[in-house]
């Protein structure tokens, strides 16, 4: 009766395990498809920090959505984020370093906007991030020395920008180190 009793409980962990094997594998197979169709939302995946490292560096910029700040090396602003009610995602540092915009409801004749006295434009190097598809987004203002970029996308947000300043001769360039960045559904 022993080894029957032991042959039984064999069997039946080795019935747990594969029950557990495969609900592992048709969870990990359904998330697959949620994220690669865009059915899912990037806040599900995040903890309300969004982390940024500059290329070739340690140095990182860190929005921070539940305290609304942003802090860059040892600068640190507030950070302030559109409602959802309002015709347009924008994230804005309070001393006017970081500041982006895009309308929610993008149409197939949107090539350039106006949001606070700042004209932006989609340019023509869209290219694919992570494998996601993202617009290239250039911020136009001749009062500052610096351009900056974006690559967006309306589901996983801001996932580069950079800064260039023709003056200094600097290029920095920051890439999110999460699958989503900043303004993602």
């Amino acid at each position: 009766m022993p080894d029957n009793l032991t042959e039984i409980k064999k069997f039946v962990f080795k019935m747990i395990l594969v029950t557990i094997l495969f609900c592992g594998i048709v969870l990990f197979g359904g998330l697959t498809y949620f994220i690669n169709g865009h059915r899912f939302s990037c806040n599900m995946l995040n903890s309300g920090q969004y982390i940024y490292q500059e290329l070739g560096t340690e140095r990182l910029v860190t929005f921070e959505m539940l305290s609304g700040y942003l802090t860059n090396g040892h600068r640190v602003e507030r950070l302030f984020i559109c409602s959802n009610d309002f015709k347009y995602r924008c994230a804005i540092g309070d001393r006017n370093g970081f500041v982006f915009a895009v309308p929610r409801k993008l149409y197939i004749n949107t090539i350039k906007w106006n949001f606070n006295n700042l004209k932006f434009n989609f340019t023509e190097k869209n290219t694919y991030i992570l494998g996601t598809f993202v617009y290239g987004i250039e911020l136009i203002d001749k009062d500052r020395t610096e351009k900056f970029w974006y690559y967006y996308s309306p589901w996983r947000g801001i996932l580069a920008f950079g800064i260039t300043n023709k003056e200094k001769g600097t290029n920095l360039t920051y890439l999110t180190q999460s699958t989503c960045g900043i303004l993602s559904e």
